[in-house]
């Protein structure tokens, strides 16, 4: 757990402190092949994950109802844009106690 607090993920193969306390762990050889392959795996989803997270950086700034929830401590982009497509107005609902269910 440690090593999760101080975490710096960086973007670049190896310019961080988590992936290189990675690397220097001993693990079995399994797990060191396993710890190899989901690290090249990150790799190459990070430029995907970059380009999604890019559009919806775009798409909320298009939305004033969007920026308006991202004014709220902790509410990003991803987050915001998720509650206006999905939760919508709040005119949809005839009373605040009518919108937990969409809650879960």
């Amino acid at each position: 757990m440690e090593m999760m607090e101080d975490a710096n993920l960086g973007t670049e193969p190896g310019e961080s402190r988590f992936r290189q306390r990675l690397w220097h762990l001993t693990l079995a050889p399994w797990a060191s092949r396993r710890r190899r392959e989901l690290l090249e795996l990150l790799d190459r989803m990070n430029p995907t994950i970059e380009e999604l997270t890019a559009a919806v950086e775009r798409e909320a700034r298009k939305r004033p109802e969007v920026l308006r929830r991202m004014t709220h401590p902790g509410v990003g982009p991803l987050t915001a844009l998720a509650f206006v497509l999905i939760i919508g107005t709040w005119e949809r609902f005839p009373r605040g106690k009518r919108s937990a269910p969409t809650w879960g």
